[in-house]
Order: C-alpha cells, then sequence, then structure tokens
C-alpha cells in the first residue's frame, strides 16, 4: 500500500457515529426542503390569522373557518408551486435575502392571481372577503420576508462553522481524482474533504500522479468506521473496471454513499442520470429541452393564449393597419425569413414599420434615428406592437407566445460563427417575446456583446423552462415594454 500520510484529518463537523450517537449535520437540500415545508405552514397559517382578524372581528361574520382554510390551504401549495417552479427553493436564493425577496412577492402574487382566477373559474369567488384576501397576502409577504431573512442570516453562521458539510473521500490520486479533489476545496459546495486515497505504489502511478496519499483501501474503512464519512468518490479510470467492482466491493460495509467519476467526460456533466431501454442502462448525456407533457402544456397555453389575444387585440391592429396605409404606400404587412424550432425557416409576419420591406438576403438591422423607420412605425417598434400580426404564427404553430425571439437568416449566419453556442436558441419554438425581452435586451445587435447577452438570456430560459416561467414572462413583457428605450 502506497501512503505517504497516514494522519488523516477530522471533519469539523463530523462527530463519532457509532450506535447512539448522531452526526451534528444535515444536507443543504434537506434543509431547503424544510424551509419549502414550513413556508407552506406559514402561508397557510397566515390565511387563518387573517380569517380571525378580518372576517370574525371586523365583519363580524359567521363563515365557517373550514370554508377559508380550504382555499388558504390550496393558497399554501399554489405559493410551494409557484416558487419552486422560479427556483426560489434553492440553496442560493434562500441565502441570498436581497437577491430573492424580489422573487418571493411576485411568486406569491402570481399565486394568489391563479387562486383568484380559480375561484372565478369555478363561481365561488363571491363567498370569499376580498378584505381577507388582501389581508392574506399581506401577511403571507410580510411572514414569508421576515423568515427569509432569518434563515439567510442563520444558514451563512452555520455554514462558516461547517454544519452543512458532507465529509468527501477521494479514492484515486489520477489526473481526474486531482480534479475532484480541486474542485472541493474551490468550490463553497457544502464538501470537506478528508483526503486522498490510492493502493498503488509508486512505480505504478503515472506520471502527473503526485498528489498527497492519505492511505489505502484499509484507511478509508479504518476512518469511516470512527468517524462520520458521508460520501466516497471512486476516479479510477473506466479501463480498470476489476478494480473499481474490486474497491466498490471492500466499500460497500460503509454506510455512506459511492459514486464513480471515472474519466474527463464525467467531470462535464451537470446532473447526469441513469436512462433504460430494456435491461440496457445507458448513462443520459443530455435530454430534451422539453418533455411530452411539457410539449402539450406549452401548446396548450399558446394556441388557447394565442386565440383569445387575436380576438381581444384585433381593434387595435386594424387602427394599426389603417395608420400603416394612411402615412406611406405599400403593404401594410410583410413577411421575412427567419430560423425556427431546430433551424427550420419559417416566415414570420410583421406590421410594415418602414418604406422599405427587405427581404432576409438584404436583410439590415435598425439604428437609432434610422430614415427608413416611419412615424408610425417607430411608435408601433418602441411599444413593439408592429411583432402582434405574430399571433397568427403561434396559432399556425411556427411560433410560441414566449420563447427566443426569432432572428433573420442573415444576422443568425453571421452570429452563429462568431457566439459560442449561438445554435443551441433554435432547440425549442421561437416566442413574440422572452426572457431577454424582459431583461431589456430589445433593439439592435450591433456588437457581440449584446448578442451573447441576449444568447445568455435565451439559454438560461431553456435551461429552466416551465410553464409558470412562460405565464410569468408574459406578464412582465408589458412593463418591459413600459420601461424600455432599446427599440427603435
Amino acid at each position: 500500500m502506497s501512503q505517504t500520510d497516514t494522519t488523516l484529518p477530522r471533519p469539523r463537523s463530523a462527530g463519532r457515529t457509532g450506535q447512539g450517537e448522531r452526526a451534528e449535520f444535515i444536507s443543504r437540500k434537506l434543509f431547503c426542503d424544510l424551509v419549502a415545508l414550513f413556508e407552506v405552514l406559514l402561508v397557510l397559517a397566515c390565511g387563518w390569522v387573517a380569517k380571525i382578524a378580518y372576517v370574525d372581528m371586523v365583519l363580524h361574520a359567521s363563515q365557517s373557518v373550514w370554508q377559508y382554510m380550504n382555499a388558504a390551504l390550496l393558497g399554501a401549495v399554489l405559493s410551494y408551486g409557484v416558487l419552486h417552479a422560479r427556483n426560489l427553493y434553492s440553496e442560493e436564493k434562500i441565502r441570498n435575502f436581497r437577491g430573492s425577496i424580489a422573487g418571493v412577492a411576485l411568486g406569491l402574487a402570481m399565486a394568489f392571481f391563479i387562486l383568484i382566477a380559480l375561484g372565478f373559474l369555478f363561481k365561488i369567488a363571491h363567498t370569499y372577503s376580498r378584505g381577507w384576501l388582501l389581508l392574506w397576502f399581506a401577511l403571507a409577504f410580510a411572514a414569508l420576508a421576515g423568515e427569509r431573512w432569518l434563515v439567510a442570516a442563520w444558514m451563512s453562521r452555520r455554514i462558516e462553522s461547517g454544519f452543512f458539510r458532507q465529509s468527501v473521500a477521494i479514492y484515486g490520486a489520477g489526473a481526474v481524482g486531482q480534479q475532484v479533489r480541486d474542485y472541493l476545496l474551490e468550490e463553497d459546495i457544502g464538501a470537506e474533504l478528508i483526503g486522498m486515497f490510492d493502493d498503488r505504489a509508486s512505480s505504478e502511478r503515472r506520471e502527473g500522479d503526485n498528489a498527497p496519499i492519505s492511505g489505502g483501501l484499509d484507511s478509508i474503512l479504518k476512518f469511516g468506521r470512527e468517524h462520520r464519512l458521508d460520501r466516497i468518490i471512486i476516479t479510477l479510470p473506466a479501463s480498470a473496471a476489476t478494480r473499481i467492482l474490486e474497491v466498490m466491493d471492500a466499500l460497500d460495509e460503509l454506510p455512506c454513499e459511492i459514486y464513480l467519476c471515472p474519466d474527463q467526460i464525467a467531470l462535464k456533466l451537470q446532473r447526469p442520470r441513469i436512462a433504460y431501454m430494456g435491461k440496457l442502462g445507458l448513462l443520459e448525456m443530455q435530454r430534451k429541452p422539453m418533455s411530452e407533457w411539457d410539449h402539450i402544456a406549452k401548446a396548450v397555453l399558446d394556441y388557447a393564449g394565442g386565440a383569445i389575444l387575436l380576438v381581444l387585440l384585433s381593434p387595435l391592429m386594424a387602427l394599426i393597419a389603417l395608420a400603416i396605409k394612411l402615412e406611406s404606400p405599400g403593404p401594410v404587412l410583410y413577411r421575412q425569413l427567419r430560423h425556427g424550432y431546430n433551424q427550420r425557416v419559417i416566415s414570420i409576419l410583421k406590421f410594415r414599420t418602414m418604406t422599405v420591406t427587405e427581404d432576409a438576403s438584404s436583410f439590415r438591422q435598425a439604428s437609432r434615428n434610422d430614415a427608413r423607420v416611419t412615424r408610425v412605425g417607430r411608435a408601433l417598434r418602441r411599444a413593439s406592437l408592429d411583432e402582434l400580426p405574430q399571433l397568427i404564427n403561434v396559432i399556425r404553430g411556427e411560433m410560441s407566445l414566449v420563447g427566443p425571439r426569432p432572428h433573420p437568416l442573415k444576422l443568425n449566419s453571421e452570429f452563429e460563427k462568431r457566439v459560442q453556442k449561438y445554435a443551441n436558441r433554435h432547440k425549442v419554438m421561437p416566442g413574440i417575446t422572452g426572457l431577454a425581452q424582459i431583461n431589456g435586451c430589445r433593439g439592435g445587435t450591433e456588437t457581440d456583446e449584446k448578442m451573447k447577452e441576449r444568447i445568455s438570456h435565451d439559454l438560461d430560459y431553456i435551461k429552466n423552462w416551465s410553464i409558470l416561467l412562460d405565464i410569468q414572462i408574459l406578464m412582465l413583457t408589458i412593463f418591459s415594454v413600459i420601461r424600455s428605450d432599446n427599440a427603435y
């Protein structure tokens, strides 16, 4: 056994885990789940307090408490669903009070909006006091804000003391093992490295495998019996299959998690999982951005929302068409070829805002004070009303209400060569509005930096997509259009 350092460090957060003793440790994931459960109960409790304070003490009404508690329970569950979908129960968001409180307020408002919509849909909204609902929302937000502030402060202190740290050992001192070690030491992910272990003699190790060794299998087993050991990462090369199985068999007696990181590919995978085709186990390298049910949910939102908006906005669209026709000669609408889902070419519709209607080959982006833009067109572009005819593209199944904005073919061709992962934005249906637009990325993309910022938002949207995120973007689009000065 090759061993350069047999003195193993004792984790700060690890207590002896023998019979009758418990380790002073809780995982960050479990703690975040407990915060989520507590917040559901907190929102529910606020509904009960609001009922007692307003319905009973102010209105002196004799309505059943269970009637209100049923609504409060539904509201609490909806608030959890919205906040969870918006990633507000992640460790990062819980620790960052200032950066997440606005998201909590918006998520809570969305949950209450859905609750109100359900009340009107089932014709029971009139049986509840509006004062109770407003007081409940105010109490729930105040309670969540106070609770989040206390939890963020407590969690930061406990992380510094080592309470949330997992003790981790690495078996395999090769190049991959050293990269895993460096990552664990550099990143604050709640891991406390016990040491690196390897049974190979110095003569058997490859050049560059010079990491300090704390022992071999016997040392891991000894440490695991005497102290708390939460996780062992085996970093032997995939070619050493027999040795990997031997190591796993030897470590099987320890009550800890064992993971395999055999090569450079495993280091690059993000949240990999095992998929099965029959009995064939496969390591998933990439999954579709949306499942079949996700596609169905998004299609329902697109077709229903697109049809409703087209009907409601048709008078406005008729007035816009008349204004365009009266101001300058030429068609009211024009078509332009753009890349859609999976880079398929689609023909999108727009209100004409210029004195010219350029095709895909001669396209030139509009600039500030562009002489080609008409007076009506300038107002339409500033408010993004020129995009309204794309509701027809949505009904035709070529676009979505929400998604990365489709770019002209020439623009696509240029930036695909200059911006990394640019083409990844075509993995979902293009949209009339998107995450980039509500974050101020409207108007021209004259520089690589502007396009990179837009693409970053597009890729974040694809990575974090949910139906609630689509609804949130649609709601925020109105405000982003009002405050934006980037469109021209």
